[in-house]
């Protein structure tokens, strides 16, 4: 058997990728990786037990005739192996401008779709994809120079819950491209791959082979390496949080609402994240929003304020997560949870006032009535924060505070009414517009200065009275 088979059949048994009876799906673009991968698993599929393979082809249709040459090519190598194949055909571009992100990320939703779709028609599949070993160098790679934790030193996971598995991560790409050379297939080559425009292409292409050459190493190799250990390491700790587990509970919240992939509410007992290192600390957090809904986009920074309020906050405190979720302390319990806008007290969405976000931050419109009936925001720290749909317009409570211009930190608005000798009669009736508790804006009064667009912002948000 040839030695790449060996490695891929071994990968498979090790991580337990594939199991007898499991019907499988590939992601074939048609490339050198996944037309390996395809290949492959369709030699080894009685050894494996693989009771139906698939295939998914997706035409993003922004590579004119080559894209559908690709296509054709994928469908007859198929029926060739009487390979049940399914071509998908889709937009990317005119996708990625309805949904406000990248053509990277419309493309891969519009493939893991494609690729889940097929999967639940056959039974619950495991879709297969073609990282190899420099994918997971790469990754790496780029995730260093971004920033990352020891969780992004783990790199791409053999399998995933949702049943994504990677059985070609242990193969280097010069291996794979030999085997298909010995093979006598002829993969089709996305040029665009080639092309030093996106920033994954940039590293593959040009900086990492300047490091090998110039250090006499192999990087991608290396880094793969230290993800292994990373993923170790991981799993060592992840017992200790899986103690931590045990102690929550996941209930619904008052309003009933259940997000996609968790309940509404987790509570922990307080003592037990408390008293723990703060590695399982974190990781135990980042697991409690996973079960409340929160699957992604939690950074150091939300995990490190956290953390602090943990240790060092008062009995009741409130630490905001991305997308509207909230994790609070009440007592001897923290609870993890979304919120939803308008739902708390008397807030109410933003009456008398609206909301836009201009398409250029090249000058902040009416600075100088900026405060009385118009207030200018980084909608960048808004987001982080939690986003603009959970702004409000509400009277004061408890635990609210605030960053006033000239002070250091946060003030509780309490004394900032004090300071400012605003009227008993008038604290109650003022209107706030609240993040959770952080008071962004008293109009008339103060704007935040966390939240307040600056020379620096890049993208604004302009809140104001309605006339």
């Amino acid at each position: 058997m040839n030695e790449l088979l060996k490695q891929i059949r071994n990968t498979v048994r090790q991580h337990e990728l594939i199991e007898a009876g499991d019907s499988v799906v590939v992601g074939f673009s048609g490339g050198p990786d996944s037309l390996c991968l395809l290949y492959s698993l369709w030699i080894l599929r009685e050894e494996l037990g693989i009771r139906t393979l698939a295939a998914v082809h997706v035409n993003h249709l922004y590579r004119g005739e080559s894209a559908f040459a690709d296509e054709a090519f994928c469908e007859e190598f198929c029926r060739q192996r009487h390979i049940r194949f399914r071509a998908v055909r889709a937009d990317v571009e005119k996708l990625a401008k309805e949904w406000k992100v990248g053509t990277e990320e419309a493309g891969r939703k519009v493939r893991y779709g494609a690729f889940a779709q097929m999967a639940e028609e056959l039974g619950g599949a495991k879709i297969a994809v073609a990282h190899n070993r420099e994918d997971q160098g790469e990754t790496l790679f780029l995730r260093i120079v971004r920033g990352t934790g020891t969780a992004g030193l783990c790199g791409i996971d053999y399998k995933r819950k949702d049943g994504v598995i990677r059985p070609l991560l242990d193969c280097s790409r010069k291996d794979i491209e030999a085997f298909l050379r010995e093979e006598g297939l002829e993969p089709c080559i996305d040029h665009t791959n080639l092309e030093p425009v996106y920033t994954r292409n940039m590293a593959r292409l040009d900086v990492i082979p300047y490091i090998n050459e110039k250090m006499g190493g192999d990087l991608t190799g290396s880094l793969a390496k230290l993800s292994r250990i990373a993923r170790e390491d991981r799993d060592f700790i992840e017992g200790f949080v899986e103690e931590i587990l045990r102690e929550a509970r996941c209930e619904e919240a008052p309003s009933g609402h259940l997000p996609p992939g968790g309940r509404a509410r987790v509570v922990l007992p307080r003592k037990v994240l408390k008293d723990s290192h703060p590695a399982v600390m974190k990781r135990a957090i980042v697991r409690c929003f996973e079960r409340a809904g929160l699957l992604q986009d939690i950074t150091s920074d939300h995990l490190d304020r956290a953390a602090e309020l943990l240790c060092n906050g008062g009995t009741t405190w409130e630490a905001q997560f991305p997308h509207g979720y909230v994790m609070k302390r009440r007592y001897e319990k923290v609870i993890f949870e979304k919120e939803e806008p308008g739902t708390e007290g008397s807030c109410e969405p933003m009456p008398g006032f609206s909301m836009r976000i201009p398409e250029s931050a090249e000058s902040l419109e009416d600075s100088s009535a900026d405060g009385l009936r118009m207030a200018h925001f980084d909608l960048d720290k808004v987001r982080a924060a939690g986003g603009e749909e959970r702004l409000v317009m509400r009277t004061r409570q408890p635990g609210d505070v605030i960053s006033p211009k000239g002070f250091s930190g946060t003030k509780k608005l309490q004394n900032y009414f004090v300071d400012r000798k605003i009227d008993r009669d008038l604290r109650d009736k003022l209107p706030l517009l609240c993040l959770g508790n952080q008071v962004l804006w008293i109009p008339g009064y103060e704007i935040n200065e966390k939240f307040r667009a600056d020379e620096n912002t890049e993208r604004l948000l302009i809140i104001e009275t309605k006339e």
